[in-house]
């Protein structure tokens, strides 16, 4: 699920790298527009995934309950952690799953995985959680379709005035030389 969410990610980055710094004239302005819009872009694609994810553990993952036996500290340039398993009762769950540095020995944990592979196994949280994601994905949706559109309008005004500007020409006392000529 994470494969089709950084594919659109990546689509919509390249759009934005192509399609804002032609429509903004002024270099600091297009870059700030694309800042703006980059933060929504990415957190939809990450909200979506997480979303998908939880949903696919919800309606077709199993839930086992486990024990933590250890927690396993991986350095690098970000610390990680994973958790290794041990289930009260036989089964195929993964035996070791990412966690998080909260994560403690001996701490009873519900371990949600999808039997078929399709998503990576995770802790299982209350019924729903997916929904959560999903609402926030979309609304940072909605908040890029917003800021996409203030774009296109700050890109059109912008465009107006300087028309306008270059139109009246520099002979005339509306026109921005005739200021600078007093």
């Amino acid at each position: 699920m994470f494969v089709p969410s950084l594919a659109l990610g990546l689509a919509g980055g390249i759009w934005l790298i192509v399609t804002v710094p032609p429509l903004l004239p002024h270099t600091a302005l297009s870059r700030l527009m694309m800042t703006l819009l980059a933060v929504p872009a990415v957190a939809t694609a990450v909200l979506a995934a997480c979303a998908s994810q939880g949903f696919v553990l919800e309606r077709r993952g199993e839930v086992r309950s486990g024990e933590v036996t250890r927690v396993i500290e991986h350095q690098g340039k970000t610390t990680s952690y994973e958790c290794v398993i041990r289930y009260h009762a036989v089964t195929k769950a993964p035996g070791i799953l990412n966690c998080g540095k909260s994560d403690h020995v001996g701490a009873t944990v519900q371990v949600a995985w999808d039997p078929s592979g399709l998503v990576e196994p995770d802790f299982a949280e209350a019924k729903g959680t997916y929904r959560f994601f999903a609402i926030l994905a979309m609304v940072s949706e909605i908040a890029l379709v917003i800021l996409g559109e203030l774009t296109v309008a700050m890109g059109a005004v912008l465009r107006a005035a300087h028309r306008v500007s270059a139109a009246r020409g520099p002979g005339t006392a509306d026109g921005p030389e005739a200021a600078v000529g007093r």
